[in-house]
């Protein structure tokens, strides 16, 4: 009777770790993406530059008609200029703060429940390890199902982050390769 409370304490925590360890998973992904967020604007912007160089350059004519109504008018698209360029800044101080403010509550979330999730799973390997050092059946090691599949989606999760950064090369890679065909594919 000892020893299927025991299972069902072990099966129990591993139960409630699941949650925590999916929470503090998904808290640090929206961690690292808000990270990369201005990243990935500053290359959108880039690729956007790019992609209209490339039609301009399409229509040279065009192009300088446009250049030199650009330089006649450029004295009045100047103040226009300079409260774009103060809305702007506000709006990327706004963004700025805001990624702060979001990275500051994930970083908190992730803290909370990967700290959770460490503790009850630490209670969790004690409590399998003194099952199997007072009872020394090989069913009773079985009949934590809930642990091995908490052992096993711990294990392919550090195996996943480990491998991630080499993979996020190799796709940011194949992406500015793609985005630069892109750009120099004939119309």
């Amino acid at each position: 009777m000892a020893a299927i409370s025991k299972i069902l304490k072990i099966n129990a925590l591993a139960l409630l770790s699941f949650p925590l360890l999916l929470v503090s998973i998904g808290a640090k992904l929206l961690l690292k993406a808000l990270e990369k967020a201005l990243i990935f604007l500053i290359v959108g912007a880039i690729l956007l530059g790019l992609l209209l160089i490339k039609e301009i350059s399409g229509n040279t004519l065009e192009f300088f008609r446009v250049l030199g109504f650009f330089i006649i008018f450029w004295i009045f698209f100047r103040v226009l200029f300079i409260i774009v360029d103060i809305f702007r800044a506000i709006v990327m101080a706004i963004f700025l703060y805001t990624i702060h403010f979001l990275n500051t509550i994930l970083s908190f979330i992730f803290q909370i429940s990967h700290n959770g999730y460490a503790k009850i799973y630490d209670l969790c390997k004690v409590e399998y390890e003194k099952l199997l050092l007072e009872f020394k059946g090989k069913y009773l090691r079985w009949s934590c199902l809930f642990w091995y599949l908490l052992k096993c989606f711990n294990l392919v999760i550090m195996n996943l982050f480990s491998i991630s950064k080499p993979i996020s090369f190799g796709i940011s890679i194949g992406l500015v390769t793609y985005s630069l065909y892109f750009i120099q594919k004939p119309s």
